[in-house]
């Protein structure tokens, strides 16, 4: 079975991150944290104490071009953690973490700017 978790966040890439004061995108990062947990309580996501492979599908603006997938890499970083705090997740370490796969950003309204995570527990491996 596979979890959505939708976060409603704004985003951003690795160069803009780059060139940004760190106070701007700690706010930014403090901001999609707490929403992806927020979401992942209201989706009520057991905990998965397994393996887990995780897409991450941006929702970006119609405005402006599109950013490669890993561009978006910050903000799944953030949602990720985010995901830990909420208890979805025990650790967001390669043990419990199988992949992180980018996904190609999907245009959307810009209500509803943010990200889509996709969780499915990983197979167990003998």
């Amino acid at each position: 079975m596979t979890y959505e978790v939708k976060v409603t966040c704004e985003l951003w890439t690795v160069n803009a991150e780059r060139s940004a004061h760190w106070r701007k995108h700690r706010a930014k990062t403090v901001a999609a944290r707490w929403a992806a947990k927020i979401a992942a309580m209201e989706a009520k996501i057991p905990t998965m104490t397994g393996r887990v492979h995780i897409q991450a599908e941006p929702l970006q603006g119609r405005r402006g071009p599109a950013g490669d997938p890993g561009a978006y890499a910050p903000p799944v970083k953030a949602a990720i953690d985010g995901l830990r705090d909420a208890g979805v997740l025990v650790d967001d370490t390669d043990r419990y973490v199988s992949a992180i796969e980018h996904l190609p950003s999907r245009r959307v309204d810009a209500r509803d700017v943010g990200l889509i995570l996709y969780l499915t527990p990983a197979a167990p491996t003998s």
